[in-house]
């Protein structure tokens, strides 16, 4: 797996990801170095939290004086490391990455595009890095020494062992004595397999008395002209992962290609867009303005964006739902629930199990039902149920993942610029429980849609079609862009004539009560979706609405006889003659436009 980590005037930074398998003393190790480094941030966290709580301010309420940086945290460590000496133990380059980690997050806090740090808590997933390229090494098996692999190890030890009890039982044969059995070999290990590398890095694999190198599948190469800028060791459920953000160097001629795409992409089109902490409005306030200065620009300059460039750009709207998770105004309906019946039972009987065990302990300890277990020890079936209850989780999530990876890969190969709805989905998937002043309504139902909702990944694919289009942009040779437009009637508005009305939809049917246009309602949601897409780019690129969609809608345009999408993810096709995966029905886009643009 591989994904965008930032983009770099020269360089590309791209995650690539492989499975690992730890032997159980390197997990207990990996635990151990997540310790320390839990440890040493929340040491870092609350020194800082202290400062800027009794530092002095001025009259506005500012800081007076220089905060708490990563150089003065990472010089007070050896200090730290005196009084706690386990912190010796551990790579200190991995305590270092804990407060670089810390100082970057506050980074972003400062700058508006995160939420302020907060503690590390045990129980978290395991994770941990080593920052320095050169302390690390991605090997074959034959240029590893045998006694730095675990499994290797273990059968010399095992074959050390057999041969000194072989020659003592042949003196206890000569003697009458009993013979010692010998021991057993060593199991094989399931990932000892020719494609394994062997990951080495402080304490694992850097000498023969230390844990030993890390078995690693390596499902896809690292570019060679990348160069590897660190490590990161994350577990997901019982699974185990290895992390190398590589810097892939970008030609300068590469940037260049679509002009209506390249425009939104200047204008900060591509910018956060729900940035968050203390400087939000200022964010946005100066993102408007540079849009507001891009387009007087182009205006003063009289940009001519001839026809062909219109006719080349593929605009495609991108309706996001629960019962089909993407439907596009190309007529794709892509995707599918991550969670199976199958698996839901599965989910729902260990739940009901932990939530059962859980009111033992609760009863055991005289706690009243739903009360809180702090500081009571689990038990060893309430701890497998646990592990059972995250793999599962897990297996979910990658399930999912990988649905969206393969839906936004097609998109990539078909679009070029992509309008989707603006959705706010912490607010769309708020519980409506209440308080017990003033209890909530459909509690039950609002439960079901709001669990419907996240398990099709809606925020997953935004995050992934916008940086799959800036590693379009930078190493592909053509501008993409992704447009976020008002969601509002975009579902109850007719795509022919513009009517709007909510009786126009009937479930997964539309008829326009004004007009009598027929279409899939996701289908119609979606060319209206586009539509207010093109209305946004018209006012970007200084043109007219009506002017662009005389073009882009006047003929086929290249890329019509596009690949088919994956045959796993497509589902539910409209129904009605004529109708089929790679064709859509003719859609007229006149009248109303001004009411659709925004």
């Amino acid at each position: 797996m591989a994904y965008i980590v930032r983009v770099t005037q020269e360089h590309l930074i791209k995650s690539f990801r492989y499975r690992i398998y730890p032997t159980p003393e390197q997990e207990a190790a990996f635990r151990r170095i997540d310790g320390c480094c839990r440890l040493v941030h929340n040491w870092g966290l609350e020194a800082r939290l202290k400062q800027i709580k009794s530092a002095p301010r001025d009259a506005d309420g500012k800081i007076i004086g220089k905060l708490l940086d990563y150089t003065a945290q990472q010089n007070a460590l050896p200090a730290l490391k005196s009084e706690k000496e386990f912190l010796s133990e551990v790579p200190s380059h991995c305590l270092q990455a804990a407060l670089r980690n810390l100082d970057n997050a506050y980074q972003r806090y400062w700058s508006g595009l995160s939420e302020e740090p907060v503690w590390r808590r045990k129980g978290e997933p395991e994770r941990l890095r080593f920052p320095d390229k050169n302390q690390f090494s991605i090997n074959k098996i034959e240029e590893v020494e045998p006694k730095r692999i675990p499994y290797l190890r273990a059968v010399h030890d095992w074959k050390s062992a057999c041969g000194k009890i072989e020659k003592q039982n042949a003196r206890r044969a000569k003697k009458g004595e009993a013979i010692e059995s010998l021991p057993d070999a060593p199991i094989r290990p399931r990932y000892h397999r020719s494609d394994i590398v062997w990951l080495c890095a402080p304490k694992f694999g850097m000498s023969g008395k230390d844990g030993g190198a890390i078995a690693m599948t390596m499902h896809r190469p690292i570019p060679r002209n990348g160069e590897i800028l660190s490590c990161s060791i994350r577990r997901e459920g019982p699974y185990w992962y290895a992390s190398f953000p590589v810097a892939i160097p970008v030609g300068e001629k590469r940037v260049q290609g679509n002009v209506l795409a390249n425009a939104l992409v200047q204008a900060g089109e591509m910018d956060a867009i729900h940035p968050k902490g203390t400087k939000q409005k200022a964010i946005i306030a100066d993102r408007d303005r540079r849009k507001r200065e891009h387009k007087e620009k182009l205006r003063k300059e009289k940009v001519y964006l001839n026809t062909k460039a219109l006719e080349r750009t593929r605009v495609v709207g991108i309706d996001r739902n629960i019962g089909k998770p993407v439907v596009t105004s190309l007529g794709d309906f892509l995707g599918r629930a991550s969670l199976t019946p199958k698996l839901d039972r599965k989910l729902t009987r260990l739940q009901r199990d932990l939530a059962r065990k859980l009111e033992a302990l609760r009863k055991e300890n005289k706690i009243e039902p739903g009360g809180s277990l702090k500081g009571i020890k689990f038990g060893a079936n309430v701890m497998k149920l646990k592990r059972k209850l995250n793999a599962l989780h897990g297996r979910i999530a990658r399930i999912r993942k990988d649905m969206i990876h393969k839906i936004t890969a097609y998109l990539i190969r078909v679009g070029d610029i992509f309008v989707i709805e603006d959705l706010k989905l912490q607010n769309m998937t708020a519980s409506a429980k209440g308080t017990v002043e003033k209890p909530g309504k459909n509690v039950r139902a609002k439960s079901r849609l709001n669990r419907g909702m996240l398990d099709k990944g809606h925020g997953e694919f935004a995050r992934q079609l916008d940086y799959k289009c800036r590693f379009a942009n930078r190493m592909g040779g053509y501008r993409k862009a992704v447009i976020r437009v008002n969601p509002a009637y975009t579902s109850q508005m007719c795509s022919a004539c513009g009517h709007t009305q909510s009786e126009n939809r009937d479930d997964e049917k539309f008829l326009c009560l004004s007009c009598g246009h027929k279409a899939h309602s996701d289908e119609n949601a979606a060319q209206n979706i586009r539509v207010r897409g093109l209305g946004h780019l018209a006012s970007v690129v200084g043109r007219d609405l009506e002017e662009i969609l005389s073009v882009m809608d006047s003929k086929p345009r290249p890329g019509d006889h596009r690949l088919l999408p994956p045959e796993d993810w497509a589902v539910g096709l409209p129904e009605g003659p004529g109708e089929s995966l790679g064709k859509t029905e003719e859609k007229k886009t006149t009248g109303c436009l001004s009411e659709l643009a925004v």
